[in-house]
This record gives C-alpha cells, sequence and structure tokens, in this order.
C-alpha cells in the first residue's frame, strides 16, 4: 500500500514537475504496475496506482510521491475492483 505525501513542487532546473493535488495527500492506493511492467523501456519510477478508497485507478505517480506502508496485498485488487463497478 501507498500513501500520497505533501510534496507540492519538486524543481529540477528550475522547471516544476511534480505538483500533488491537495486532496490527494494522504489518500492511501495499491500499485497495480510501474511503466516498465507494463510497456518496458526500463522506467522503474512511475506507477499505475488503484485508490483504496474508490478502486479508481490513476497512472503515472512518480515514486517521490508516493510512500511504501505495507507490502503484499495483492488479495484486495479484486475487492476494490468490484467497488468501482458499484461507485
Amino acid at each position: 500500500m501507498l500513501v500520497g505525501h505533501q510534496i507540492w513542487r519538486l524543481e529540477k532546473g528550475g522547471v516544476q514537475i511534480i505538483d500533488i493535488s491537495p486532496g490527494d495527500v494522504g489518500r492511501t492506493a495499491l500499485i497495480e504496475y510501474s511503466y516498465n511492467d507494463k510497456y518496458g523501456g526500463g522506467n522503474v519510477n512511475d506507477y499505475s496506482i488503484m485508490w483504496t478508497d474508490t478502486g479508481e485507478t490513476v497512472a503515472w505517480k512518480s515514486a517521490n510521491e508516493l510512500e511504501l506502508i505495507d507490502e503484499g496485498g495483492e488479495y484486495l485488487f479484486a475487492e476494490l475492483a468490484a467497488k468501482r463497478k458499484t461507485t
């Protein structure tokens, strides 16, 4: 499981590369897959996630937007997919 943390802006060479929505800070999610898992190419720092409160998915969340709080949880995917269908 993951939780968004409060990085409002990260500057790299004067360019803003991350801006987390305030509504997403503190929400928990499951990682579905990394960009590399889905498309190849070696990008293991961007992830598709599934929110645990709604079952909705979002791509791409950067590794520095996420904080690991627990490992495992694969059994929750079916439960969250069902939740998504009912909301």
